[in-house]
């Protein structure tokens, strides 16, 4: 399963760890996938206002998995401030492995998640 958690209204990440061992081509279908669902977090969970949001892209073996969660008192553009940044870092940061993992210092304002089960 790969796993990327991202908690906190800030970058300052607390620990981090990219997994070499399921990798993926940056032309791939499943690359697409990937890209394409946490590019469509920030703004579904805007759009719903609910503060939460799963989702999944692709067919199999490329189906990717999402969920974006806000706490309840977060507004939903505070949401998708802090959804979006975390997005894009996840993208760039372990951008062809389907196993990191990272978490922000404080768990306060949002979680962001995508993984292939």
């Amino acid at each position: 399963m790969l796993t990327i958690s991202v908690i906190s209204s800030t970058l300052a990440i607390n620990w981090m760890h990219c997994y070499d061992t399921r990798n993926f081509t940056a032309d791939s279908i499943y690359a697409t996938n990937r890209n394409l669902l946490l590019s469509s977090l920030a703004s579904n969970i805007t759009v719903l206002k609910s503060g939460f949001y799963n989702t999944t892209i692709g067919q199999e073996p490329d189906k990717v998995y999402g969920l974006t969660l806000s706490r309840g008192d977060v507004s939903s553009e505070d949401c998708n401030s802090c959804v979006n940044p975390r997005s894009q870092y996840i993208m760039s940061t372990c951008h062809n492995q389907k196993e990191p993992s990272m978490w922000d210092r404080d768990p306060d304002q949002c979680f962001v998640q995508y993984a292939v089960l």
